[in-house]
């Protein structure tokens, strides 16, 4: 089942990510989406192609900060004191998927919030969010937010 999620998760690579860690939040939440424990999106897409287990797993909002977007992730009840990676891409283009190159912690309680800009590129119409801890193959991610 781990390397069916793999080879799911790895359809469609990109080289670059334009997300960088963003110093504050300010500006109104366009949007928010539920994290879903072991849901396995399309990068072109961000839609789920197998669906996982919602819960109390936290969220995903977008924000409008001028010209970039800032992205709030909030995770919850995950494995305590465990490293993960934020993994983002662009729909439709898949622009960043399978490159993640943020990282968050979480605490005693298994809570961590990262905060982040992305630069949308002119043809993107949605935006989708990994969290994963690669070695204990715990992730969650959440169905595409249009932007």
């Amino acid at each position: 089942m781990r390397l069916l999620r793999m080879i799911l998760l790895c359809v469609t690579m990109f080289a670059v990510s334009t997300g960088t860690l963003a110093s504050n939040a300010a500006g109104a939440v366009v949007a928010r989406e539920s994290l879903i424990q072991g849901q396995v999106n399309l990068c072109k897409t961000g839609l789920p192609i197998v669906p996982g287990v919602p819960g109390a797993h936290g969220y995903v909002s977008v924000g409008d900060v001028g010209a970039s977007t800032v992205v709030t992730v909030s995770l919850r009840n995950a494995i305590p004191n465990t490293r993960y990676a934020i993994d983002h891409y662009q729909t439709p283009s898949g622009a960043g998927c399978n490159n993640a190159d943020l990282w968050f912690t979480t605490n005693s309680a298994g809570n961590a919030t990262g905060v982040f800009r992305v630069d949308l590129q002119p043809d993107t119409e949605g935006l989708a969010v990994i969290v994963i801890n690669y070695v204990s193959d715990d992730f969650y991610q959440i169905t595409r937010i249009l932007v």
